[in-house]
């Protein structure tokens, strides 16, 4: 996951342990931010992401 920017739904749902329908409502509710593109194709920062398990480790 190091090399990329941004992960798709799956892959986020993937890397928090989490559904794909948790993740998609994390989104709607706007918990975690992310930017929609053309189309329901949704990109999560792996910034972002990286941050929230650090803050969670602590």
């Amino acid at each position: 996951m190091k090399d990329k920017k941004f992960l798709s739904v799956s892959e986020a749902a993937e890397y928090l342990g989490v559904s794909r329908a948790t993740m998609y409502r994390y989104l709607q509710e706007k918990t975690i931010p992310a930017i929609k593109l053309r189309g329901n194709t949704w990109k999560i920062s792996v910034k972002y992401l990286e941050s929230l398990e650090n803050d969670m480790k602590k």
